[in-house]
């Protein structure tokens, strides 16, 4: 009786050791994987998003300065002078197309299309209503931006 006493505490000692072993080994890989893995790749994450804003932002100045050379060539004035609507769109795609550009199109300012290098048969409508041609109409300036056409919130062209 004396012997299955001392075997049973034995047995509950070895367990007792093995349980408080086992929660202390995961409460320390608990803090290992939270302060350093997660903190880490959480710091990888921001990084990677710092580093798309930055790219994001040295695109849209490089479209603003496509925009700004584009505008001040001389060939549109003369082009819109002379109603030559036929140079205008095929220098107007020449550089849409130099520049990797989806689209380029050259409203008044009044936003009136003149010219769609995309699909130069349509022009006249009004892109007043626009976001980023009434942000420019407004502003005086150019712009750069993203607009999504698709969300119900309405999108906020940045500068």
């Amino acid at each position: 009786m004396r012997t299955r006493k001392l075997r049973t505490r034995i047995l509950i000692s070895f367990f007792s050791v093995i349980m408080v072993f086992a929660v202390s080994v995961v409460v320390f890989w608990y803090y290992v994987i939270e302060n350093d893995i997660i903190k880490r790749e959480q710091n990888k994450v921001k990084n990677d998003l710092n580093s798309a804003r930055e790219m994001y932002k040295e695109e849209a100045e490089k479209l603003k300065d496509v925009v700004r050379f584009t505008a001040l060539r001389f060939f549109i004035k003369d082009t819109i002078i002379n109603d030559d609507n036929e140079r205008l769109t095929k220098e107007l795609e020449e550089i849409r197309k130099a520049e990797s550009l989806d689209i380029l199109t050259l409203t008044n300012k009044k936003g009136q299309v003149i010219v769609r290098s995309r699909n130069p048969s349509v022009s006249g409508d009004n892109q007043a209503q626009d976001e980023l041609v009434s942000k420019v109409m407004s502003d005086k300036k150019i712009i750069a931006g993203t607009v999504y056409p698709y969300c119900k919130s309405k999108a906020k062209p940045g500068d």
